[in-house]
């Protein structure tokens, strides 16, 4: 539920939005991915959250262009339960019975002024002060479904507060050409692992952002080109750690992301339009002294602890590249009818901080045709996606045991879509 109230005073603009979500989730699989029914675990989530925020602006016109506010956010979440079902050898069954609150505050501010003919500075600042509480209970089942022992947590608090700024520069050559640089320092509070109640409470992450770029509209505007390079540079990064049956977050000591960013838009005729991007990117580890270490891919054996230092970050591939291409004309009676045609390349990529399992670079290609009537009250979609079959897995994770598990894609996929349109 969203909603947000606006009103026009005499020298600013006041807003203020509310929203609340709430959400039920229940996943029931097989935890050890054999074909025999022999370790599985069943998820049940309840989560709710609320937030606020209240801002000021300033008028269009202002020779100071500047907004202020205040945001609140509180949410709930719990297990009820995280249940695993355990091999035979020991107690049938174990469950997590966990609750994590939290609630964070955050005044902010940034403010706009011409230094020079065209050259805008910007100045931003926001403090940030959240509080985690968490408290739980580990019941152990013996096969009869009697309870062996129970290992109560008692409830937890901890505070993270941390105080983050922007500064920018921006200059415009032209209507059509504006080059800028920015510095921007950012904060993810940390938390408690609710899989894992007892364990001491995850870090907060902070980053240091760097970024040049220009953003230009050429050839009359038929051409809009996005350049940009960054580069970000991590302290006590996050990382997620699976341990047997729970998945939790971790801390890394720190992290670079060096990258290049390029997007385009082209409109090459009426009823021809290109767009692609192309991103480069160098992720990696700076220290990670305490990082989980799989066993060789050929092998199997427990996780052990090691430095990932100069290894790159999950799910980082060097090169990413996008090109589209989309097609539209009029028929009689003014239906509209247009084409796309998209292609995708991945590079290598790696699923963990130990950088032993990976997927492959690949390439996909996607493809749909949309008709639509002149009053656009309804349209009709044909479409394919990996028209190519590519295998490609999106998820890998190492258990504890050594055992990895993953998820793949979706192979080709086609279908029709009809759509209504309420107006």
């Amino acid at each position: 539920m969203y909603v947000d109230a606006y009103q026009d005073l005499s020298f600013a603009h006041l807003m203020d939005i509310v929203a609340y979500r709430q959400a039920e989730t229940n996943i029931d699989f097989d935890l050890d991915y054999s074909a025999a029914p022999f370790e599985g675990a069943y998820l049940h989530t309840d989560e709710n959250q609320i937030s606020e925020e209240i801002q000021l602006s300033s008028q269009r016109a202002s020779v100071v262009r500047w907004v202020g506010g205040f945001y609140y956010f509180k949410s709930n979440s719990k297990y009820d339960p995280s249940h695993v079902t355990l091999p035979p050898d020991g107690a049938s069954s174990l469950s997590v019975y966990a609750n994590q609150g939290a609630r964070s505050l955050a005044p902010y501010g940034q403010a706009t002024i011409t230094v020079l003919p065209n050259t805008d500075l910007t100045l931003g600042a926001r403090y940030t002060n959240e509080r985690h509480t968490a408290f739980g209970d580990l019941p152990f089942y013996a096969p009869d479904g009697s309870v062996l022992f129970h290992i109560p947590t008692p409830g937890e608090e901890k505070t993270f507060s941390k105080f983050t700024y922007r500064v920018a520069l921006d200059h415009r050559f032209s209507e059509d050409v504006k080059v800028y640089a920015s510095y921007n320092t950012g904060f993810k509070s940390g938390g408690f692992n609710t899989q894992s109640i007892g364990d001491p409470p995850f870090q907060p992450e902070s980053l240091e952002a760097s970024e040049v770029g220009v953003k230009a509209d050429l050839f009359n505007r038929r051409v809009r080109l996005d350049l940009a390079a960054f580069h970000y540079l991590y302290s006590q990064i996050q990382v997620q750690h699976v341990n047997a049956a729970t998945t939790g977050i971790i801390n890394g000591a720190s992290a670079s992301i060096n990258g290049v960013d390029l997007d385009l838009d082209a409109r090459v005729t009426e009823h021809l339009s290109l767009n692609g991007s192309v991103e480069y990117l160098d992720a990696k580890f700076g220290s990670f002294p305490n990082a989980p270490i799989g066993p060789p891919a050929d092998a199997i054996a427990p996780v052990a602890g090691g430095s990932a230092a100069g290894n790159n970050l999950p799910y980082s591939p060097r090169f990413a590249i996008t090109l589209a291409a989309n097609y539209d004309f009029m028929l009689p009676g003014e239906s509209k009818l247009a084409f796309n045609v998209t292609a995708s390349h991945t590079g290598t990529y790696q699923f963990e901080p130990d950088n032993i399992a990976g997927q492959s670079a690949y390439t996909k290609y996607n493809a749909a045709a949309r008709w639509s009537p002149s009053d656009d009250r309804y349209e009709v979609s044909l479409w394919g996606r990996n028209l190519s079959n590519v295998a490609s897995i999106e998820y890998l994770s190492t258990l504890a045991s050594g055992l990895r598990n993953g998820t793949y894609a979706a192979p080709r996929t086609y279908g029709i879509t009809v759509e209504y349109h309420m107006h």
